[in-house]
């Protein structure tokens, strides 16, 4: 049960009622410390408060200390300049509740009223496009924070709408505020004043003024700010009373004389709210007003309907009251409430023996008057009681299963997202429980009327996804969700899609993504922006039935979104721990941004669970990180098959690594079997004596999977460095697919193996590159970027990638995590892409330098004389280049041009030494411009070899094989668009021949689609896989194009391949295979091969030279070895395959290598 922090608020309030409140609008404070973080809208800021307090003002850039994690008192419009600011939930107190407790209302308003200038200041500072998507949001935040303050002290009653007569500015100018207040008595002036309106047109007003004047353009273009909840807040209910009868009046006046009947249903509803306002509305089902609509206006007189019969007796001054029990017995007075009634649509059929006319949402009403609280609890007992039917005579409302759930619905969002510090404590929280109690008693009941198998499965999915609210095994129940919707799925087929079938891939979608933590299918969130959420306004659509609410919520999407990022990192620090240990204060970082997430989510009360509960699981394991990452052994164990299918036998790999600091003895891993696989065979389960850190195992499975969604529980036990046992068990979600047989679609081959890739859906992973890159580049970093890796490892794809991200879509960028003041800092990069490989000439540095020039001056619309310029860069292309670079700073002083250039490796050819010097200068004197390039040799000794300007300068990024998911979403996204159905062990067998190299997977995947079109089928198995990379590996055309730099017949360039001692290297590797070797051995097997063949040892000095600076190449640069630990071994064991067959083609490659090796010595 949630923990209200009730103390922690009083405290806040003693603490507030100290000091001075002139412009306070934000209190941070601490968990467990009394300290507080106040922010004021003032400068200067006060200087009489308590020294144990932090002071801060307000500013759009304002960071929230980690250190004040306990609630948050404040505006909730704060979000709008703070979009990093929780306002909803738990952990957020609004100020107006504290400002009252301590009879602050009036500075409460007059705070408001200062904040609203401020962040209309801020709202016209943001650049134009950012201005003109925010601003009707923006103006409604203002516009609420200004109207209290400027509206005190005026008369508030029969007022109708605020229309400006200038500028929003003008609007909120508390000395001559520029607006005309609109009274009933002069409505018909509403239109006349519209020519005044200076910006897009909107007003404050009621929204019935739409049934009125619906010549308005304020009624079609929904920039209206409403008028009712601003009174509301202030308290004003006995002017909203009067207001709410005298419009019904006009209303009504208006539908008599124009026969309007939106005019007639808008009339009633306002009459029936202003008598509601006072009432006490627990259990109204239903109200069926006076026949005589000035007297139901002035008395309230109406035949009122209530769930259980009512304490007060039969009738009242205000007419007669009924239960529903005596309306469906029809013993109620009918005789002069003949009229519309207003009521619960589900009890449609109860009442047309009282009157036939169009039944008007009672729902609505309840919500629009205030009585949230008992509209809530009125939607759950009468669906319960549908549901459960008291009496036989309750059959003749013939409530429909999904309308009873439908209420149920409603009532568990309104519960969930009202009011947390009502809903979320004490008996209101047993009120919450019992509602979705009987949610779940709604989608059984839903589950068994279903009129087939598939339609049971699809609510029995729903009530698994609502249930977890309820049940103490998350796991469980999430797991149980997804196997239902899959079979849900399964048994729908290819069907016509239909909204029961996209509410069921998105919930199996969710539960793959929280269970699995592999990240969100990406149709969840193309093109989302993380909108502002207001909670009343989501509640009211969902009364409305505007929005879906079986489908997610907004709020749980854009929770979920932010978990993801956060998941995400925690993820790579998961890969990333065989090759190197994560430092505390990442994950103590890391754990703590969890932890504040953990505190702030707010969503419906189910999505919250689910969300608490996938956070919770990732903090435990952070936690268990930390304890034995310095200490003890960790045991780290993944699942590669992506996926099993449904009806074939799979191959299961899973991979077993210590990834600790000690050694895990008398290790045993072993599978539990299950009702949801069958093993096929006794599986070999692991037993060590030791499990050294670092050491890695592989373990196989045959199995076949019952179910559709499965679980392989994993078992292992081992004994630490200090003589403890340990036993844990994983439990290691996988999905189950159905492969579908068929042809490939006629959409060609999708695979592009060779040219860099860029571009949405073609481009796959290298998220942690991308984010190191634009990081720096948001922090304003200078220093040059260096992207090194071995050759074909996709460093242009990155750089074209970052290229195409900077230019055409910011709705990519907020996938990388960016806050919105970053996006609006990287819009100011301008990217300028050049490849060294481009230049006709290497000794023309002049023209070089000015097509870069020219490019960005293209880039910003800058025009240029191209003769005059030539001329300039002839006499000195870096000081040319500085000093026009100057004028377009002048001119453009904000943006950044990032000037990206591939294939820096040119600039180590003896013809570039001109170009690389003037290069360097540039680099060095132009600190402006942010640099970018890709290399594959390394910054130590190569680039002191060959005077490399980043040697000590550069910030690297290493850039090694891909990540395993990004890999996987590589091989198979490409062929489900063309009809592809991939075995999860042929998805394994791929990455593991071509060594989860990008280029060698486009490559295989292109074979093998040529390979399924020739055969005509579509199922990717692992034999499939073996064919195709054995017909690679024979074809002539590998040696030649794919892996010929590692092995040709003549000596070579070492910078374009590999030369004798490099031949040599691979010769002894191939030939122990698959023993890895240390250098050691590997020098010592070549001196050994020349003995047998009685050859004269080379000199010791070229001897070394050459083998250290091979074996480096070999695997820094060409990408043919490994290193674990200090032994070495072939990396990709595709290109192993082929060494192995053209070395067995050799007849003895030592002798031609050694005497290579003695011409280069000599």
């Amino acid at each position: 049960m949630t923990k209200l922090p009730v103390a922690k608020i009083q405290k806040i309030k003693l603490a507030l009622s100290q000091i001075d409140l002139t412009n306070l609008v934000l209190v941070l404070s601490q968990q467990s410390g009394d300290k507080l973080y106040l922010i004021y809208n003032r400068e200067p800021i006060p200087t009489t408060l308590s020294s144990q307090h932090s002071v801060e003002c307000l500013r759009p850039d304002l960071s929230l200390p980690d250190e004040f994690d306990g609630p948050i008192v404040g505006y909730a419009s704060l979000d709008f300049m703070l979009p990093n600011l929780p306002t909803h939930g738990v952990n957020f107190y609004p100020i107006r509740r504290m400002m009252d407790a301590l009879n602050k209302r009036d500075l409460f308003y007059k705070n408001g009223h200062r904040l609203a200038i401020t962040m209309l200041d801020y709202l016209e500072r943001l650049p134009a496009s950012e201005k003109a998507k925010r601003l009707p949001h923006g103006r409604a935040k203002v516009v609420r924070l200004a109207l209290p303050y400027l509206l005190n002290g005026r008369s508030l009653q029969n007022l109708l709408a605020i229309v400006p007569t200038g500028g929003l500015r003008e609007f909120i100018d508390s000395r001559t505020p520029g607006f005309n207040l609109v009274y009933q008595s002069d409505a018909t002036k509403l239109a006349g004043l519209l020519p005044q309106f200076t910006e897009s047109n909107w007003l404050v007003g009621f929204e019935e003024l739409s049934a009125l004047f619906p010549q308005l353009p304020i009624a079609k273009n929904g920039h209206a700010i409403k008028l009712r909840p601003i009174l509301q807040n202030m308290g004003c209910h006995t002017a909203l009373e009067t207001t709410c009868r005298d419009l019904a009046t006009a209303c009504w006046q208006e539908w008599e004389s124009q026969e309007d009947s939106a005019c007639r249903a808008v009339a009633y509803y306002l009459a029936a709210e202003s008598w509601l306002l006072h009432e006490d509305t627990t259990d109204l089902v239903a109200l069926f007003p006076h026949r005589d609509f000035s007297h139901f206006s002035q008395t309230g007189t109406a035949l009122r309907v209530y769930r259980v019969p009512q304490i007060k007796g039969p009738t009242t001054k205000q007419g007669p009251q009924v239960s529903l029990g005596d309306l469906v017995k029809r013993d109620v007075p009918t005789g002069s409430f003949t009229t519309h009634p207003i009521a619960f649509h589900v009890l449609r059929p109860v009442l047309s023996h009282i009157s036939g006319g169009e039944v008007l949402d009672l729902g609505v009403l309840l919500w629009r008057s205030g009585n949230r609280t008992d509209l809530a609890r009125t939607l759950w007992l009468l669906s319960s009681d549908l549901l459960h039917l008291p009496s036989p005579n309750w059959n003749v409302i013939e409530a429909q299963p999904a309308d009873i759930t439908s209420m149920a619905l409603q009532a568990v969002q309104i519960y969930s997202l009202l009011d947390p510090w009502q809903w979320r404590q004490g008996r209101f929280q047993h009120f919450l429980h019992a509602c979705y109690q009987h949610l779940v008693d709604c989608l059984l009941n839903q589950e068994a009327a279903a009129d087939n198998e598939t339609t049971a499965l699809f609510y029995q999915m729903l009530r698994r996804w609502y249930g977890c609210y309820l049940t103490d095994d998350m796991m469980g129940s999430l797991g149980g969700m997804i196997n239902t919707g899959r079979q849900f799925q399964l048994q729908t087929g290819s069907r016509t899609a239909s909204p029961l079938m996209e509410i069921a891939s998105i919930m199996t979608n969710l539960g793959d993504t929280l269970v699995r933590g592999t990240g969100l299918n990406q149709m969840l969130f193309d093109g989302r922006e993380k909108r502002p959420f207001q909670v009343a306004t989501y509640i009211r659509a969902a009364i409305n039935q505007e929005v879906n609410v079986l489908m997610p919520s907004f709020p749980f999407m854009q929770w979920l979104q932010s978990y993801q990022k956060l998941h995400a990192r925690w993820l790579q620090i998961q890969n990333s721990l065989g090759a190197e240990k994560p430092a505390f204060h990442i994950l103590s970082d890391l754990r703590q941004e969890l932890n504040n997430l953990h505190q702030i989510i707010y969503a419906p009360a189910h999505e919250e669970a689910i969300l608490q509960w996938a956070i919770k699981e990732d903090m435990d394991r952070i936690d268990r990180l930390i304890q034995a990452v310095e200490t003890g052994p960790i045991i780290k164990i993944d699942v590669r098959n992506p996926w099993l299918n449904h009806g074939f036998r799979d191959r299961v790999r899973l991979d077993v690594e210590n990834v600790g600091g000690a050694t895990a003895f008398r290790l045993h891993v072993e599978i539990k079997r299950s009702r949801q696989v069958d093993l096929i065979r006794e599986p070999a389960n692991m037993r060590l004596d030791a499990f050294l850190p670092g050491q890695r195992q592989q373990l196989f499975w045959e199995i076949q999977a019952r179910e559709t969604a499965v679980s392989l529980q994993v078992v292992y036990r081992y004994v630490d460095h200090q003589g403890q046992s340990h036993t844990h068990q994983e439990d290691i979600p996988i999905n189950v697919t159905k492969a579908h047989s068929g042809q490939l679609k006629s959409v060609g081959n999708l695979y592009q193996a060779g040219p860099p890739v860029s571009g949405w859906g073609r481009f796959f992973g290298r998220r942690e590159e991308l984010d190191q890159i634009i990081t720096r580049l948001i922090g304003g970093i200078t220093q040059p970027i260096l992207l090194r890796g071995p050759r074909r490892m996709g460093k242009t794809s990155i750089l074209r990638q970052l290229e195409w991200l900077l230019r055409n879509n910011n709705q990519q960028l907020r996938t990388l995590g960016l806050k919105p003041q970053q996006e609006i800092q990287l819009n100011s990069c301008v990217p300028i892409f050049q490849t060294l490989q481009s230049i006709n000439n290497p000794e023309d540095t002049a023209e070089f330098f000015q097509t870069i020039y020219e490019d960005i001056c293209d880039e910003l619309g800058l025009l240029y004389d191209g003769d005059t310029l030539s001329k300039s860069f002839r006499r000195s292309p870096t000081r040319a280049f500085m000093k026009q670079m100057a004028h377009v700073f002048d001119q453009r002083p904000f943006i950044r041009p990032l000037v990206i250039i591939d294939e820096w490796d040119e600039l180590y050819r003896p013809a570039y030494n001109k170009m690389a010097q003037n290069l360097r200068s540039l680099m060095e004197g132009e600190v402006r411009i942010n640099w970018l390039v890709s290399s594959t040799w390394t910054l130590s000794e190569e680039a002191g070899r060959y005077g490399s300007p980043f040697y000590n300068q550069a910030y690297t990024i290493e850039l090694k094989e891909m990540d395993w998911q990004p890999a996987v979403e590589l091989v198979t996204a490409p062929g489900e668009r063309m009809g592809v159905s991939w075995r999860g062990e042929a998805v394994v067998a791929m990455l593991d021949q071509t060594g989860r190299r990008p280029y060698l997977i486009q490559l295989a995947c292109s074979k093998l689609t040529d390979y399924l079109r020739q055969r005509r089928e579509n199922i990717v198995s692992a034999e499939a896989i073996n064919v195709v990379t054995e017909k690679i590996i024979q074809e002539a055309q590998a040696t030649a194009q794919y892996f010929g730099f590692l092995w040709r017949d003549d000596q070579t360039d070492s910078k374009d391949g590999v030369n004798w001692m490099g031949k040599l290297i691979l010769w002894v590797i191939d030939d122990h295979y698959p023993q890895a070797m240390t250098r050691t051995e590997i020098r010592q097997a070549i001196e050994d091969a020349f003995r047998m063949r009685s050859l004269p040892m080379l000199d010791r000095l070229t001897f070394n030279r050459e083998f250290n600076d091979q074996i480096t190449q070999l695997q820094l640069i060409f990408d043919a070895l490994t290193v674990t630990g200090d032994r070495y071994s072939f990396s990709v064991p595709l290109v192993q395959r082929w060494l192995r067959r053209v070395i067995s083609q050799q007849v003895d490659p030592v002798p031609q290598a050694y005497l290579g090796l003695r011409q280069l010595q000599r």
